[in-house]
């Protein structure tokens, strides 16, 4: 009898140990469904307070825009979509934008916050424009990539600029461009043809700075436009 006690308070030991991680991962689980409908609930609200439309879930077909930023990773998923705005003649959306990118073996999951602005011509050279880094700094003295603006030595310094022709950035980048430009802070910018997007990189937006997030894109893509 001691014997079978023995046998059951081993396999009770077992059957715990394994639903410990077990309810974990369903409270990572909950807690982070949880946290995504409270931010949709609240994207939602400052949508209507905007006169804006919103959708949960989205189709994703942005590989249409040839945007590099969206031809990464698997698995897209477009959620917590605001539309129906117009700047300077361009379609503006904003969203949340979700990918999985697969490193040695490993499967990673990255969430961002957009704000795309679809123009009815092609306007915009291939570029990628970032806030510029000590590590861009000393990176140029190696000769490595970074459009610099002639004449434009404030705007040259502040960002760090690239693109397959540099030519054509520089020509595009026009002085009341470079002096009236100012980036929606943390982010970065992506333009090509009819396309221009603004977006936080592996981090989301949070609710309560989504009407900063639109007024400064908005004012980014109207200085452009």
């Amino acid at each position: 009898m001691i014997e079978t006690l023995a046998n059951i308070d081993e396999n009770a030991v077992k059957t715990a140990l394994w639903a410990i991680p077990a309810a974990a991962g369903a409270l990572t689980l909950l807690a982070y469904s949880f946290l995504w409908w409270r931010k949709s609930r609240s994207v939602e609200s400052v949508a209507d307070a905007l006169g804006l439309a919103f959708a949960w879930r989205a189709p994703c077909d942005l590989e249409k825009t040839g945007l590099e930023l969206f031809t990464k990773g698997a698995e897209p998923t477009v959620t917590n979509q605001i539309s129906g705005l117009s700047v300077s003649g361009a379609a503006a959306t904003f969203f949340d934008y979700q990918f999985y990118a697969y490193q040695a073996g490993k499967r990673y999951k990255y969430l961002l916050t957009a704000a795309l602005f679809e123009f009815k011509e092609p306007r915009f050279p291939a570029f990628t424009l970032r806030p510029e880094h000590i590590f861009d700094k000393l990176a140029g003295v190696f000769g490595w990539e970074d459009i610099d603006i002639p004449g434009a030595e404030e705007f040259s310094g502040k960002y760090h600029l690239s693109g397959k022709d540099a030519e054509a950035v520089k020509a595009f980048w026009t002085s009341s461009r470079t002096s009236g430009f100012k980036l929606p802070r943390r982010c970065t910018a992506e333009a090509g043809g009819r396309w221009l997007v603004f977006y936080r990189f592996a981090v989301s937006v949070d609710a309560k700075s989504y009407p900063a997030f639109i007024e400064e894109a908005k004012a980014a893509a109207a200085s452009l436009g």
